[in-house]
């Protein structure tokens, strides 16, 4: 039995509510971009430290996490590109429709600040 298109475009904004709802209560501080519904901005990261070190380790696995959550939840969106360590201490997630694959690496894009490069030089991580 299929859905109908609204009923399928509300079920999926519950679904990212409850995902907003997990973020918060890991202290990521998850909105949603009020100009894009499918930007997922976290403003803060709990292994802070860690992610500036390793940020394709720890982005990664915070992405795998992001999106077992919405396949446990039987979501059709996953997170299918990451911006992480932009200013204002945020991450930015893309949501995008899976199409039933299974994304094993997302491309990430890092702007962490070392000795070596400002905070606007991305340096993107193998996909």
């Amino acid at each position: 039995m299929s859905r109908a298109p609204n009923a399928e475009a509300c079920q999926e904004t519950e679904l990212v509510e409850k995902l907003i709802d997990k973020l918060d209560a890991l202290w990521f501080a998850p909105e949603l971009d009020d100009d894009d519904p499918l930007t997922l901005c976290l403003h803060n990261c709990p292994f802070g430290d860690s992610t500036r070190r390793y940020p394709q380790a720890v982005c990664q696995i915070h992405t795998g996490m992001i999106n077992g959550a919405l396949e446990e939840m039987g979501s059709e969106y996953r997170l299918v590109h990451v911006r992480a360590h932009l200013p204002g201490h945020k991450c930015e997630g893309r949501l995008g429709k899976a199409n039933g694959a299974r994304l094993s690496r997302v491309p990430l894009e890092s702007y962490a600040r070392t000795p070596e490069r400002r905070e606007d030089q991305p340096v993107k991580a193998a996909a």
